[in-house]
């Protein structure tokens, strides 16, 4: 490991590129020795995205670039470089994206790749994506060795399949079912008792109520419930949900829902909403038709009248409104 001055930094870097104090070569050495050096991931990560500066005067950096994709240690690190990789060296990144897709274990990291592919102009990502839908229908479970099968998702797919030709289908749409699939497996492996449907291959209807009582007897790895909406990963990749049921945890904000516009139904009863901002995202969905905040302290503060249309659940008995 070499020795990294003090006062070398990305941004530092940059500066003194910008000023003209150092040329491009020196600039891009710099940056790939502090990414294989420094022991500060956020900074690696920095240097990674500056390197897109460099890129655009014609740097050869595709060879470290890709040895970072396979081997870095930090998924973040990884996801930067795929994506300089896909929007730098199309012609290159055929075979790196179908190695990621084949070996990558972590979840964004694989999302990553498949949003990588939905915007490369070439044949082959179509092609990729295909193969991915193949391989779901060849695989008979979401996790090997446990009893979630791929059985509904197999189902909607081949229904889909009679409708169109999987070739048919735009890199966006087959992107879309792949990583709701990701989700859900994601989803499955982390909390167990997930309860799902689907429409169209894509996640209509997600249940993570009370996922403390798992009965499968492994209630004490959670039974802290859940806390925050990061803890279940990909949930604002599922754009599709309608019904979206997180009763009886201790979630106590949900800013991060907003972004899921198609939900209709909303169940958040005995959670700890407190703060009045909630309210606030709650007026953002523009479809809600049914809301269950019963047990939440909010439910106290709530103006009906800013509810028109839905029928809300603030004790014991739904209110229409």
């Amino acid at each position: 490991m070499e020795n990294i001055p003090s006062n070398i930094t990305p941004s530092k870097i940059l500066e003194e590129y910008d000023r003209g104090t150092i040329d491009k070569l020196s600039a891009l050495n710099l940056l790939i020795t502090l990414i294989n050096n420094s022991n500060d991931n956020n900074e690696r990560c920095q240097c990674v995205k500056f390197l897109e500066r460099l890129l655009h005067l014609g740097l050869p950096v595709f060879k470290f670039l890709e040895n970072l994709m396979v081997s870095d240690s930090h998924s973040e690190i990884r996801i930067l470089s795929s994506s300089l990789i896909a929007k730098y060296f199309q012609n290159k990144a055929q075979k790196l994206l179908k190695w990621v897709l084949d070996h990558e274990k972590e979840y964004n990291c694989l999302v990553s790749a498949i949003q990588n592919l939905q915007s490369i102009e070439h044949p082959y990502a179509k092609e990729l994506l295909v193969e991915e839908i193949q391989k779901i229908l060849n695989t008979n479970y979401l996790i090997q060795g446990k009893s979630f099968t791929t059985k509904c998702f197999k189902k909607d797919l081949k229904r889909l399949a009679q409708k169109k030709q999987l070739c048919d289908f735009s890199k966006q749409e087959l992107g879309e079912i792949i990583i709701n699939y990701y989700t859900i497996k994601n989803l499955k492996a982390k909390f167990i008792n997930v309860y799902y449907e689907l429409e169209n291959a894509l996640i209509t209807v997600l249940d993570l109520s009370d996922i403390e009582y798992e009965v499968r007897g492994w209630k004490a790895e959670f039974n802290n419930n859940i806390r925050e909406l990061s803890q279940i990963t990909g949930l604002s990749n599922l754009r599709n949900i309608k019904k979206l049921y997180l009763a009886h945890n201790y979630i106590s904000d949900i800013k991060d829902l907003i972004h899921l516009r198609k939900i209709t139904h909303l169940y958040l009863a005995k959670n700890q909403l407190v703060a009045p901002e909630n309210l606030e995202y709650l007026k953002m969905f523009p479809d809600l038709r049914i809301l269950d905040i019963s047990g939440n302290p909010i439910a106290e503060k709530i103006n009906l009248s800013d509810f028109r249309g839905v029928q809300i659940k603030l004790r014991e008995h739904f209110h229409y409104i």
